[in-house]
């Protein structure tokens, strides 16, 4: 038992020792690896430490007198166009408004007079926020640190770059005082569309010097600096008044960035709300400049139209380069090198008919604002833009660029297109042109449809005179099968992929183009229509260099997305040929203005509410141009009929500038689109719209989609002579008598006999040859008599038609005339 024991507790005291030994071990493990964090650490800050020494030696001594230099566009064919910040008007800080500094050190940096240069808490927050969020939802920079990175950094976003922004802001802080650097700041700061500093801001959004600024404007400049296009009021899609601003949090950082129609006025809340946070403003303020409406007041600068080239190059350049991981918008002062897709030549083109339209039509009552110009040029193929004009003077830029145009009957052929691609239409398809149809739509629609000016056709049109004369009538009632067919939301995918947007397919009327749509998406569907069905989007920007002129951006011009097969693309195209080539097309009267040239075109008008507007888009050869023109109907010039557009403004600056163009684009000659395989040109009658023959008067040729052709013969002219039987009244046999056969011509209000002869059957083979007469030689003697009573009824049938002969050709000959 004792041994028992001894032996039991000599095991235990193996067991402890072993505990106490993994314990030991346990715990030498736990100081090895807290000793590692610790010594891990130290070194990280030693060696960041080290950096920022290293760096505080190296970097050279920030001076703002001499600031990076600006960007540089080009042309095509890199002709230097200019500089990228050419807008730009010194403030000194004491003419700034009060409400404007305040506003912009509230919402970007409220620490700013108490820090450093760097705010350690809101960096941290920054941190923080971005890493629970997954995303970069929030900044943490100075104001000091954004001016380090104006100056003397690029937008590139690196752990590097951020290290030596901070590097930079200590300096400043140690070179100059807080108004310098905030004077300074403001006057570098971007506010979109080409403008720097909080000068040419307020004079280009108010109107104002700095120092007239009211509070709802600051706010609204001071918002615009966190993102200048989400931001801008300059941009429809930002300023339409919000439904309610009552369910806005402004202390909710994520609720500024909702992609929302009304983000500018919700930006100028959180800017109001941060100031009254840091006693700026009282709530009664707060309250009073919440509820102003923005109402910009543009002004024209009296810049060439180069100028606001480069101002859009120079957005789109941005656009391009914070895509690329660059913080917006500083590189415009980083020296890059932007080369456009602007032909020189052909843009003077347009300048030139601009300018000698505009002088035609106002003549000694120059008022710039009665009108409104949106034209724009594009290669087809490439998506490249080759010429572009905002207005008839230099303002209004963004009309052209992110505005919106009433389209007019221009919105047709992508109807058309879709019941050529999905609902079997051919150039062919027939329909009826009367007010009877007019009033049966609007009795299902509740909306009133007529032709133009009021007028109907009262017959059937087939789809290419309906492009060519654009009737209303075929337009709607054609629309009307996508609600009667359960098309909408098919049809409204099909709107989607040319980016036609604000459409509603379950009012019909809405193809005569009553809904606004933004003219770069109108033109890349005409260019769809012209390059085989691809869309492909305009641009502006070809290729990007830095400094050193190294290309670090290149667009790749390519097909995009097919939309539309290519069959459509081109039956669509020559029916607008019609518009132009057809002697009641609505645009006829231009085609000598354009000689030979292949063209496809297609007019519109949309007149009603404040502004007439009226538009030709179209292509010849691999440029397609859009071109809209508004007036305002409202004014004192229009009510009194001094100065008004005449019809066929835009057709004929369209012929103008194109004519021109084409000249420049297409030296030796415009090619002529030629069909694709699938396509077929098939010869028609015009009178039967059936296969022609030989004898149809006045044949036509017309293009199908293969395998949608007719198949049939024409069966008024030519071949239509037909051997009846007169015995029959049937089509004549080889065994029908000669004496009893008529040729007759049928016309199409009386068909031919579709039946064969069946009185003169084939002679039996066991017939008597010499008596006539079957094997039964016995004859029956009323069979006799009626066949004698037959051979009676036929010879004076025979001479009742002998005499009527005559008449018989007369009438023949009367219907050959009619």
């Amino acid at each position: 038992m004792t041994e028992n024991n001894s032996k039991f507790g000599s095991r235990k005291e193996k067991y402890k020792k072993k505990r106490m030994e993994k314990t030991a071990a346990k715990k030498f493990t736990y100081k090895q690896v807290l000793l590692s964090i610790v010594i891990f650490v130290l070194l990280v800050a030693v060696s960041i430490a080290s950096y920022l020494v290293y760096l505080a030696y190296t970097i050279p001594q920030p001076n703002l007198e001499e600031l990076r230099a600006p960007s540089i566009v080009f042309s095509n064919d890199y002709t230097e166009m200019g500089l990228t910040n050419q807008r730009q008007i010194y403030t000194p800080i004491e003419e700034i408004s009060p409400y404007l500094i305040n506003a912009i050190i509230a919402v970007e940096d409220n620490s700013f007079y108490d820090h450093i240069g760097f705010d350690p808490i809101a960096i941290a927050r920054a941190s923080w926020v971005n890493l629970t969020q997954r995303r970069y939802a929030q900044g943490g920079s100075t104001i000091t640190q954004q001016l380090a990175k104006n100056v003397f950094l690029t937008g590139e976003r690196a752990m590097n770059r951020k290290v030596k922004e901070l590097v930079y802001a200590i300096r400043l802080e140690q070179l100059y005082s807080k108004d310098e650097i905030l004077e300074q700041y403001l006057n570098t700061i971007y506010f979109g569309h080409g403008n720097y500093g909080v000068g040419a801001a307020s004079r280009y959004y108010f109107d104002k010097s700095p120092n007239q600024l009211t509070l709802d404007e600051a706010a609204l400049l001071a918002g615009i600096i966190n993102g200048p296009y989400l931001f801008t009021p300059d941009f429809d899609r930002n300023i339409t008044p919000p439904d309610a601003i009552d369910d806005f949090n402004p202390q909710e950082e994520e609720d500024i960035n909702v992609l929302s129609q009304s983000r500018t006025y919700r930006r100028r809340t959180l800017v109001l709300s941060r100031m009254l946070t840091e006693d700026f403003i009282t709530q009664q303020q707060f309250d009073e400049a919440n509820e102003v409406i923005i109402d910009l007041t543009r002004i024209n600068s009296g810049e060439d139209i180069q100028t606001i080239l480069i101002d859009r190059a120079a957005e789109e350049a941005n656009m391009i380069l914070s895509d690329m991981g660059y913080d917006n918008p500083y590189y415009e002062r980083s020296g890059f090198q932007i080369i456009t897709t602007i032909d020189l030549e052909i843009q003077e083109k347009l300048d030139s008919v601009t300018t000698s339209t505009y002088s035609s039509i106002v003549g000694n009552n120059p008022q710039p604002e009665e009108f409104h110009l949106g034209a724009i040029t594009i290669n087809s193929n490439t998506g490249e833009i080759l010429a572009a004009r905002g207005n008839w003077s230099t303002t209004g830029w963004s009309y052209l660029f992110s505005g919106q145009s009433r389209p007019g009957s221009s919105m047709k052929p992508v109807y058309y297109a879709y019941f050529l691609e999905y609902q079997n239409y051919t150039p062919l398809t027939l329909k009826n042109c009367s007010k009877d149809v007019a009033n049966d739509f609007e009795e299902e629609f509740g909306a009133q449809i007529s032709d133009f000016d009021g007028d109907y056709h009262y017959s059937q049109l087939n789809l290419r005179q309906a492009m060519a004369e654009s009737c209303n009538i075929y337009a709607i009632t054609t629309a009307a099968e996508i609600v009667h067919q359960n098309q909408v939301e098919h049809f409204q995918s099909f709107l989607s992929s040319f980016n036609m947007q604000g459409i509603n397919p379950n009012y019909p009327a809405s193809i005569l183009g009553s809904d606004s749509q933004n003219m770069l998406n109108m033109v890349s569907a005409y260019g769809a229509f012209n390059n085989g069905g691809y869309l492909i989007n305009p641009y502006l920007v070809r290729e990007i260099r830095d400094i050193d002129g190294n290309t670090i951006y290149s667009a790749e011009p390519g097909q995009g997305e097919q939309i539309i097969s290519s069959e459509v693309a081109f039956i669509t195209t020559s029916l607008m040929r019609s518009v132009i080539d057809h002697p009641d097309g609505t645009a006829s009267y231009i085609r000598n203005r354009l000689a030979n040239r292949d063209v496809s075109v297609k007019t519109g008008t949309d007149i009603g509410g404040n502004t007439n507007t009226y538009t030709m888009a179209g292509s010849s050869g691999d440029l397609t141009t859009l071109i809209s023109v508004q007036e305002s109907r409202n004014t004192e010039l229009f009510q009194q009929e001094t100065v008004r557009l005449p019809r066929g403004t835009a057709a004929n600056f369209w012929a103008d500038y194109m004519n021109e163009a084409l000249t420049v684009f297409h030296p030796d000659g415009v090619p002529v689109l030629r069909p694709p395989e699938g396509v077929v040109e098939t010869k028609l009658c015009s009178d039967s719209l059936l296969l022609a023959t030989n004898n149809c008067p006045e044949p036509f040729s017309e293009f199908f989609v293969q395998g949608t052709e007719p198949q049939k013969m024409c069966d008024i002219h030519g071949d239509g002579v037909y051997r009846i039987c007169t015995d029959s009244w049937q089509l004549a046999t080889e065994y029908c008598p000669e004496d009893r056969i008529w040729e007759r011509q049928y016309r199409f209000f009386e068909p031919p006999p579709s039946e064969r002869c069946q009185i003169h059957a084939p002679p039996l083979e066991d017939e008597d040859e010499e008596h006539g007469l079957p094997e039964d030689d016995t004859i029956n003697e009323e069979e006799t008599v009626e066949e004698i009573e037959d051979e009676t009824n036929e010879e004076e049938f025979q001479e009742e038609n002998d005499d009527n002969a005559p008449i018989e050709e007369n009438q023949q000959e009367n219907e050959e005339e009619i």
